[in-house]
């Protein structure tokens, strides 16, 4: 065994979820390619208003299930049946709550009849990702990721096909195409379900018996999670009610989707990488923090990279891809494409707290104080700056996120531990 072995670990099982994240990323803009094209600036951000409305509140079903799958089974596989049983059982009674929750709020909230009926439909996928969500921790947390990659190729070309179909049919119907993004998550979900049963044998002896502790355990994560979901999804949301429903919704959110997509690359490694460092933490061995180092390297130069290239191509790219009318999204994205650098150093740092089962109460509540920033901030800086205000305060909030989750890392010294390899001649 030498130094780069637990680095190789998280490299192998990040493999693929990179690819599944890559290849998702592609079919998604292939799918916003199109819907973009079809549909008015106006239609788009109602749309994706919509559909946010189910996504923010989707993290409340996880309940931190995917750091304690990740924990444990990147630690012992053995023993982890019952494990497996009671998180499933956690995950759809919450799925079920939440979605029966979101339902009653968006009818009091939304005063649009036609938003309405669309975040009814957009609702109906959330039992069916929250499950799916579940299978695919699953397969992380065995370190087997090429299943996720199976799935998630195959069932989103189905919904591409798919909506490429009612489009053909039915033109730019929204309710339609919520019914197919319903449809295509509650298959997905179902069939994932069924393959991580039958490999992995969960045992649903005493449903709900570890709850409580589970609950307890899986806390840090399902703040993250929550807080994650928060940050990238209820700006949209916000936005749209301080503007209304319009071209500059339509704008905000074409943009804003994009960079939610490619935040959702260093999320997915920092989740690969969570059973290994885990392990890495148990032994003291120092490979999880040879790891951080290489990764938080790695998010700074590519960030920025990703900045400069914004700056350059991001006005002609738009412009060629959706078409003259939505010029003005070029804009918004020039200047929220920066938001990927803390976004991610935040995401490892609050992983590595994971790994060392940090139980600080900073460790677990920092993403929630640069929420709460973000949420003070937005309405006042959206109304009187428009989109670079709001962009503003989606970053104050992501930057006082990075700089506790940060100075707790460096608090409980994982900078400066030791490292203790063993080798083998």
């Amino acid at each position: 065994m030498t130094r780069f072995s637990g680095v190789r670990s998280v490299a192998r099982n990040s493999a693929f979820l990179f690819a599944t994240q890559a290849t998702s990323i592609a079919i998604r803009f292939v799918y916003l390619f199109i819907l973009a094209r079809t549909l008015s600036p106006a239609a788009y951000g109602s749309l994706n208003y919509s559909l946010s409305w189910y996504l923010v509140v989707l993290p409340l079903t996880y309940l931190g299930a995917d750091v304690v799958l990740a924990r444990h089974i990147g630690r012992r596989h053995d023993g982890a049946s019952h494990l497996l049983g009671s998180t499933l059982g956690m995950r759809v009674s919450a799925a079920v709550l939440v979605t029966g929750s979101l339902l009653a709020a968006s009818s009091l909230r939304e005063q649009d009849t036609y938003l309405k009926g669309l975040i009814a439909l957009f609702s109906c996928a959330l039992i069916g990702r929250s499950v799916w969500m579940w299978s695919a921790s699953v397969f992380t947390a065995f370190e087997q990721a090429g299943l996720t990659l199976g799935f998630e190729i195959a069932s989103r070309l189905l919904e591409l096909c798919a909506v490429l179909l009612v489009l053909k049919l039915f033109g730019p119907d929204l309710y339609k195409i919520a019914i197919v993004h319903a449809f295509s998550w509650l298959l997905q979900g179902a069939t994932s379900t069924i393959v991580a049963v039958r490999r992995y044998s969960p045992s649903f002896k005493r449903p709900g018996f570890e709850w409580l502790h589970l609950l307890r355990e899986g806390a840090p994560g399902a703040v993250f999670s929550i807080s994650t979901a928060i940050f990238f999804q209820l700006p949209i949301i916000l936005f749209g009610q301080i503007v209304g429903p319009g071209n500059s919704l339509g704008y905000f959110a074409l943009a804003f989707q994009v960079i939610t997509y490619l935040v959702g690359i260093p999320t997915v490694i920092a989740s690969a990488s969570l059973p290994v460092l885990s392990r890495s933490a148990a032994r003291r061995d120092g490979k999880d923090r040879l790891a951080a180092q290489y990764l938080v390297g790695g998010i700074i130069l590519v960030g920025l990279g990703l900045v400069a290239a914004a700056w350059l191509v991001a006005g002609p790219v738009v412009a060629f891809s959706f078409g003259d009318r939505y010029a003005e999204a070029a804009l918004v994205l020039r200047a929220g494409v920066w938001l990927l650098i803390p976004a991610s150093i935040a995401m490892l740092f609050q992983n590595v707290l994971f790994s060392n089962h940090a139980r600080s109460m900073l460790a677990t509540t920092a993403s929630l104080m640069g929420v709460a920033a973000m949420i003070i901030l937005f309405p006042p800086f959206a109304r009187s700056e428009g989109y670079v205000g709001a962009l503003v305060a989606v970053g104050a909030g992501l930057g006082l996120w990075t700089f506790l989750a940060a100075a707790e890392t460096f608090r409980i010294g994982f900078f400066k531990k030791r490292i203790n390899v063993l080798r083998v001649k």
